[in-house]
């Protein structure tokens, strides 16, 4: 796709994106920011597009993902001096740890690396972020895969 057929998608495409966030709860002004940074991202992934048709369906996808990383920061955000306030003397005692661990092993090897780190370890998502080279939505998205898969597990059970 050249500049000028990328160019001509924005303009013809910029309005849909915005709406689509819109539709998600977002302010105008945060759903037109959110577009912009999303079709700034879409130029520079562009390599990245499968098919030159789909560049609007595609930018607006990186938009929603976008969107739903601020609203579920905003959720955090509300319910984090709650999970807090539950966790003030709560200690795992050395079975259920075993039994955690053994679940994390069903998981792939990179989520398992993530998850050790971040619940074990005590490193913060941020900083496995800039360790691995990934982004904070990478490591994000990993570490809810394998609570998926230990919170499979122990249904199971």
């Amino acid at each position: 796709m050249t500049r000028d057929e990328f160019g001509i998608a924005y303009e013809r495409n910029f309005h849909r994106t915005v709406g689509s966030l819109i539709a998600r709860g977002l302010r105008f002004e945060e759903a037109e920011e959110l577009a912009q940074i999303a079709w700034t991202k879409g130029w520079q992934r562009l390599d990245q597009l499968r098919d030159a048709r789909c560049v609007g369906a595609w930018v607006s996808r990186i938009a929603v993902h976008a969107a739903s990383d601020l609203i579920a920061k905003r959720m955090r955000a509300r319910e984090t001096p709650l999970q807090e306030e539950a966790l003030v003397g709560y200690e795992m005692n050395l079975t259920d740890q075993l039994d955690v661990r053994r679940a994390i092993r069903k998981c792939a090897h990179r989520y398992q690396v993530i998850v050790e780190q971040l619940y074990f370890e005590g490193y913060s998502e941020r900083e496995l972020a800039q360790r691995s080279g990934q982004s904070v939505t990478s490591i994000r998205g990993q570490a809810y895969r394998a609570r998926r898969v230990v919170r499979e597990h122990f249904a199971v059970s």
